[in-house]
């Protein structure tokens, strides 16, 4: 039985030394995995070439059919266990060793005994191999691909804490082949909370094993040490008991909760304004590539089809490390805005009722705002921080419950096109979005409940008018809320208690690093000053 743990992320003390030391492993990884990914496909190919593959294929599906196949499959090498030795014996055949100085010899290295990779690492990258085959396999997903040095491997592990990765807490540092690095632990009690076991405070936490993973931060490969950790996480947020509920309606670009506590309507995530400056850097970008790939276009412009060489200028290099830039800051942000609005749904109730929705129906329908503001992962990890907080998480059947076309008064199904942003409900119209959480919050998987929505309707009424969502109806106004498209001008949430709107970001939220505001600044103050002939210091 698997022990609950979690992730604590550590950067790594940044060098030259240590890219040079951590570098060649990486590259020597990818070059193991390739490697083994070519004889796991290549063994597959052959199985499916194969006679009696085609026999067992050809039986009526069922429990002979399905032994007959995995034992073919393990016959041929394709299990768990020999991809793993595959790529073991990868490494061993490189022939990699860790270069050493032999003493009283200047200037000379012996290759020593010990490889540069290590035994465990190789076993994981094999481990690595096999769930990409398994999924390839049986039909759950794509043919695994190779990997290149522009898409080279992000991470490496070993399988057990004191195998080749190896964490001192003593002395802060991770060691790899007898190499140790220094690893920055942040001041802070969560960090703290986190390295201590939490029986005898005074002795580290147990470490099931180390990861080591680098970032391209600012155009510079950056290395951070991953703890996987044995417990659960500290506590950094009191959330609400299971018998409070709360009911989300997720939007391509929203997310609307309600509970009796209190109402949250939000964006996604702060990630709008940089539109433009992508814009621009994709039409350099192209600009660039069409001069030095004349060959490769058309007359009209278009792409040649097939396989072209493409040759990339220095230029187009140092375009595309600011385009990854802003997305990787775009993808931190959103990030960081997903766990406050996790953190803010889960104090408003402990059971959570989503409506099951097709996020990759999202996708084709709502492009642009799936992208920007990934709805469908905020939804997955609230499942994963319900259930981990040892929480309640619903799903609730779209079909059954049709929570945008029920109006509980006169208990009847209307649709509406989704430009109608109001609905009717008695003699009052509330906004629809908000109306379907609260549907969702006091419904069962299939069905409602007519009587307790009811009782709960007279609790909703005078928070939801307070907040500006809800109005009475206005036959002169109200005639036709199939025009109704206006949002409501509202802030982040509203509690009951407090009687105030509370923001959940800043007003104006920014997804850019923290010194961008401050270069932009100087750059300006420089800029005045060679105006006005005086000298500006630069910091």
């Amino acid at each position: 039985m698997t022990t609950p743990s979690f992730i604590l992320e550590l950067p790594i003390q940044d060098g030259d030394d240590v890219r040079r030391f951590l570098d060649p492993k990486f590259d020597f990884g990818r070059e193991v995995f390739n490697a083994t990914l070519s004889t796991a496909l290549g063994r597959l190919q052959a199985l499916w070439e194969s006679k009696a593959w085609r026999e067992a294929c050809a039986l009526e599906k069922g429990k002979e059919r399905t032994k007959r196949l995995n034992a073919l499959r393990e016959a041929a090498g394709l299990t768990k266990y020999a991809l793993i030795t595959v790529a073991n014996d990868h490494r061993n055949a490189a022939k990699r060793f860790i270069p050493v100085r032999t003493p009283g010899v200047k200037g000379k290295r012996t290759p020593d005994s010990e490889c540069i990779l290590g035994a465990h690492v190789a076993q994981k990258i094999g481990l690595q191999v096999w769930k990409a085959m398994e999924r390839y396999m049986f039909g759950k997903g794509g043919r695994p691909r190779f990997k290149s040095k522009r898409r080279p491997l992000h991470s490496l592990e070993g399988q057990s804490a004191n195998a080749t990765i190896i964490w001192r807490p003593s002395t802060q540092e991770v060691v790899w082949n007898k190499r140790p690095m220094k690893v920055l632990i942040p001041d802070t009690p969560y960090v703290k909370e986190a390295l201590r076991d939490p029986v005898h405070p005074e002795k580290p936490r147990k470490v099931k094993f180390c990861r080591i993973v680098w970032k391209m931060i600012r155009g510079r490969r950056r290395y951070f040490l991953q703890l996987v950790m044995e417990g659960h996480a500290p506590v950094r947020h009191v959330y609400a008991p299971t018998s409070e509920q709360v009911g989300i309606d997720p939007a391509p670009s929203k997310v609307h909760a309600y509970s009796p506590e209190g109402v949250l309507i939000t964006k996604a995530a702060t990630v709008d304004g940089h539109e433009k400056e992508i814009a621009a850097l994709q039409r350099k970008m192209d600009a660039s590539r069409r001069a030095t790939n004349p060959d490769n276009y058309n007359a009209d412009g278009t792409a040649k089809v097939g396989c072209r060489n493409w040759v990339f200028s220095k230029n187009y290099g140092k375009l595309q490390l600011k385009l990854n830039e802003i997305h990787r800051c775009l993808t931190e942000t959103r990030k960081r805005d997903h766990g406050t609005i996790i953190n803010l749904i889960l104090s408003l109730g402990g059971s959570v009722r989503v409506e099951k929705n097709s996020y990759l129906s999202f996708q084709k329908n709502f492009g642009k705002s799936v992208g920007k503001y990934a709805v469908g992962s905020l939804i997955q990890r609230l499942k994963n921080k319900a259930e981990s907080a040892g929480l309640e998480y619903v799903e609730l059947n779209p079909y059954r419950l049709r929570l945008s076309q029920y109006e509980h008064v006169e208990g009847t199904y209307k649709k509406k096109p989704l430009s109608q942003r109001w609905t009717r409900v008695g003699n009052c119209v509330v906004q629809r979005d908000i109306y379907s959480a609260f549907l969702a919050a006091f419904a069962n998987e299939k069905s409602h409940d007519p009587s307790l929505l009811k009782k709960e309707w007279t609790r909703a009424e005078p928070l939801l008018r307070a907040a500006g969502l809800l109005r009475d109806y206005d036959p002169a106004t109200d005639g036709d809320l199939s025009k109704s498209t206006k949002e409501p001008a509202f802030a982040a949430a509203f509690r009951r208690q407090s009687g105030e709107q509370l923001e959940a970001f800043r007003k104006h939220g920014d997804s850019r690093s923290p010194t961008h505001h401050r270069r932009r600044k100087r750059k300006r103050a420089s800029k005045a000053g060679k105006a006005a002939g005086k000298a500006v210091p630069s910091r």
